[in-house]
């Protein structure tokens, strides 16, 4: 799908200023005197390094423009390690009790925060930035969503399954029967019975069956035929507006958002954590204690430009407004057409084949392909991940806890083309005559698409 010049770009730099890696103070670490005065005990030192840049790669296409009327493949990685960030900014003392440091009695008291957390268990071998962006080792996965794209975004020309739903009426009599002796053993059970065997597995099973391939799609086909009969005049103007043109059309096919939590136990993962700071400012008994979670969203889009292509819904015919042509679009519109999806989608026993198949997904291939003339003009499909790493770092400090959270962020996005006018995984070569002549007839050529 794509007619533009391949580049690759990779930057990175530090987060302050791109260059500067010099030290910077954290914090310093006083003790007091007898005389009440205080004495620098020390300086606590963030040291920003190679590890704590940011870095940015993108693999996209030079098009011609403006204006821009084509796009291509689109990789973009950003990675961004923080650790010169410095959190829990405060003044820290220990307790009164008088303390010896390099001859001097007195207590400890901190002013500054902490900085410098230690991801080790993720992501620590990602300070070799360069290579990972190259090998795109951190790009994520389309497998397995190409066939989801075109089928959730294409033009649905049939807005309910009523032919489908009439012949599935012989499994109605079976379906109130298992239903109602479902029904009788519960009411046994409530009125004590210790005979049912509503509980067996077998029974349990053809329940399950009844509900999810009997009564769910029942209930399913009666609310689309009832929102078509509800709206026919409004889906019939719709379709006649669409027919034959070119349609921008878009859905959202995954938005999915985990945590998991990827370690925790006590101790200090964050500077300073020696003697005497911070060991000597907690609670008596209390003890610092961390945890490191991923924090994981992905978003899966499509979107496109479309034509389909059906004479009952074409106005500038001179019969559109014949009874014949009003009776082909109710069945179109209805879904009471004879066609390769609803032939295959009545015959007994094929959802289970679609369990385990794609098949029922090929046969709306042909239905799309020979019947109702559906293209695109163009087809992507993109995912976007950000997945965040965060280290919790809690300081039992001695006027209260201390909760501190640094993140490490990895920002991926991909967008693919679909390979030609009938989606993903099948090109331009390997089209037939049949779909080439649709294509002519819809005045789509490989010189003037975006395709390959």
């Amino acid at each position: 799908m794509s007619s533009g010049k391949g580049r690759y770009r990779f930057r990175y730099g530090n987060h302050r200023n791109n260059s500067d890696l010099t030290r910077f103070e954290a914090g310093r670490v006083y003790l007091q005197r007898p005389d009440k005065t205080w004495y620098h005990l020390g300086t606590s030192w963030c040291q920003p390094t190679q590890a704590s840049l940011y870095s940015e790669s993108c693999r996209d296409e030079i098009h011609k423009g403006p204006p821009w009327v084509d796009g291509g493949p689109f990789t973009r990685i950003r990675v961004s390690f923080p650790p010169e960030q410095v959190l829990g900014q405060g003044t820290y003392s220990s307790d009164p009790v008088t303390r010896n440091y390099y001859g001097i009695t007195g207590f400890i008291k901190y002013e500054g925060g902490f900085h410098s957390p230690d991801f080790t268990g993720d992501l620590a071998s990602y300070s070799n930035l360069p290579a990972l962006h190259a090998g795109m080792s951190l790009v994520p996965s389309l497998d397995g969503w190409s066939d989801v794209a075109f089928a959730k975004t294409r033009p649905r020309l049939e807005k309910a399954g009523a032919g489908i739903a009439l012949a599935e009426l012989r499994d109605v009599p079976r379906t109130i029967k298992s239903t109602a002796r479902d029904l009788s053993d519960i009411w046994k059970v409530m009125g004590g019975s210790t005979t049912s065997r509503i509980m067996q597995p077998r029974r349990v099973a053809n329940s399950f069956l009844n509900e999810q391939f009997g009564w769910v799609p029942m209930i399913k086909d009666i609310r689309d035929i009832n929102h078509v009969y509800e709206n026919q005049a409004k889906i019939k103007s719709q379709m006649t507006n669409e027919n034959n043109r070119w349609i921008r059309r878009k859905a959202t096919l995954l938005d999915d958002y985990q945590e998991t939590k990827l370690g925790g136990e006590g101790g200090m993962r964050v500077s300073p954590a020696g003697d005497p700071v911070p060991s000597t400012l907690f609670r008596d008994g209390a003890a610092p204690h961390w945890e490191l979670w991923e924090k994981k969203h992905s978003y899966i889009t499509t979107s496109g430009s479309f034509k389909y292509y059906r004479p009952e819904f074409d106005a500038t015919i001179p019969d559109y407004s014949s009874g014949w042509n009003e009776i082909r679009r109710q069945m179109t519109m209805y879904g009471l057409r004879i066609s390769p999806s609803n032939v295959y989608r009545a015959t007994p026993w094929t959802w289970l084949i679609d369990w385990f198949s794609d098949f029922g997904s090929v046969m709306d291939r042909i239905t799309d392909w020979g019947l109702d003339s559906i293209s695109c003009r163009y087809l992507f499909l993109m995912r976007h991940d950000i997945r965040t790493v965060t280290l919790k770092q809690v300081l039992p400090m001695r006027t209260g806890d201390v909760t501190l959270e640094f993140d490490r962020v990895i920002d991926a996005k991909i967008r693919r083309g679909s390979d030609s006018p009938y989606g993903f995984g099948l090109s331009w070569n390997g089209l037939s005559p049949r779909q080439l002549a649709i294509l002519s007839a819809l005045k789509i050529s490989r010189r003037n698409s975006n395709f390959p």
